[in-house]
């Protein structure tokens, strides 16, 4: 169960700012955070069993990430998700990007899942559960997106907004700082509850939290982004669980200002 908590155009010193957590099992083999293309240059993840990543960022500021809906395994004949944010990086803004995506890619195509793409002046939400593919433009906010539809308040969902907001009026560095022990609690939040998947699959309590130890199932990586017009500030990612590996700046991108 995944999160993207997203700061639009609200954070005093930075028009967008990105936390993520990436939750997966614990044996699925991945490529930690590096440069995945050139021209234009697409920094992420890579999940080394389906190919494609989970959030990525461009050389233009651009960013995108996904999370899944909870169901059954990848039916046979289907594209992995990870082709989505690949696909949405590879244009200069995420306006360009989002009608790009939604004339190309078919939700019948893939698994259920919904999409943030977004830089330093617009933000996208992309649906991808029903027959065909939706974008709807939000307005500036902190924007906290799990595996459950956006419009949702979550447990886990309202927990994190409410421990991003508390970093708004702060200095980035400070900020950061707030956003990495955002991303490493391990409180499951009051109201959560397991649940059982289509597939018969038990959803422990556990993933409710925001850095997730749920048996083979767990957080596996988490990033901090600081997106300027036109270019990334910086990105600090993990490979790793945040609670035990420290967020690391990722040499050669950004603007030195960490």
């Amino acid at each position: 169960m995944c999160l993207l908590v997203v700061l639009h155009r609200v954070h005093v010193t930075a028009p967008l700012v990105v936390a993520a957590n990436r939750d997966e099992f614990i044996g699925r083999p991945a490529t930690p955070m590096g440069l995945l293309q050139e021209a234009p240059r697409i920094y992420g993840g890579r999940d080394e069993t389906a190919g494609g990543s989970w959030l990525t960022f461009n050389q233009h500021g651009v960013f995108a990430g996904i999370t899944n809906r909870p169901g059954a395994p990848r039916a046979p004949g289907l594209h992995s998700r990870g082709e989505w944010p690949i696909a949405l990086a590879k244009h200069p803004t995420a306006s360009i990007a989002a009608e790009a995506f939604v004339s190309a890619f078919k939700p019948r195509e893939f698994s259920p899942g919904w999409l943030l793409v977004g830089d330093s002046t617009e933000l996208f939400h992309i649906d991808m559960t029903g027959d065909t593919a939706t974008v709807r433009a939000l307005e500036p906010g902190v924007h906290a997106l799990e595996n459950v539809p956006l419009d949702v308040a979550s447990p886990k969902s309202v927990a994190a907004r409410a421990a991003a907001e508390a970093v708004l009026a702060q200095p980035w560095d400070e900020a950061r700082d707030g956003l990495a022990a955002l991303l490493r609690s391990h409180e499951v939040p009051a109201g959560a509850v397991g649940f059982e998947r289509v597939d018969g699959m038990s959803i422990p309590l556990e993933t409710h939290a925001r850095c997730v130890y749920a048996g083979p199932y767990g957080t596996r990586a988490s990033a901090i982004a600081r997106l300027e017009a036109g270019h990334i500030g910086a990105i600090w990612w993990t490979d790793g669980p945040p609670c035990t590996h420290p967020f690391t700046l990722l040499e050669g991108v950004g603007d030195g200002r960490g």
